[in-house]
């Protein structure tokens, strides 16, 4: 899933006239019957917004929350907020009271600290600390799937 949703950023980004979805969250991202992947709701909410949910908020890179022009940037931000969701069951910068957006992530116990490198630069509140691409961080998320589905040597645990 997060490697087709990369795969239509990525493409969506180096058009001649490129797109930014800007507001990338799990209630923007449809799959059909047929597998395919949809991306509703393309461009960022207008201006800083104070009506948003925690939730919606979690996926927001900083700078659109302060009201900066959407970038391919803020993009891989979200990108990464839903892949460390996936991962770890909660949002990169957030907390039971709402989004943490002056924290850092938290590296995602059970997984090589290899891993971590890409995974945690992609949220970065720095848009150019962010890898490149969206397509950039999904090497790290295909590793990361490998290491949580691989079973564990005997007497070694995983992530080691």
């Amino acid at each position: 899933l997060l490697e087709g949703i990369a795969s239509a950023l990525d493409f969506s980004h180096i058009q001649s006239n490129p797109m930014v979805h800007g507001n990338l969250n799990p209630e923007n991202i449809r799959l059909t019957e047929e597998g395919t992947i949809k991306l509703p709701r393309l461009g960022p909410p207008p201006g800083p917004r104070t009506d948003l949910s925690p939730d919606e908020i979690a996926y927001m890179p900083p700078e659109i929350l302060t009201g900066s022009e959407a970038t391919p940037h803020g993009d891989i931000f979200a990108l990464a907020a839903l892949a460390y969701r996936m991962l770890a069951g909660t949002p990169p910068l957030y907390a039971p009271t709402g989004p943490l957006q002056k924290e850092t992530p938290k590296p995602i116990s059970q997984l090589p600290g290899r891993v971590h490198t890409p995974l945690l630069a992609a949220p970065a509140k720095a848009p150019w600390a962010r890898p490149p691409s969206p397509g950039a961080i999904i090497p790290a998320l295909n590793e990361a799937k490998a290491t949580r589905s691989a079973p564990a040597a005997p007497g070694v645990a995983r992530g080691e």
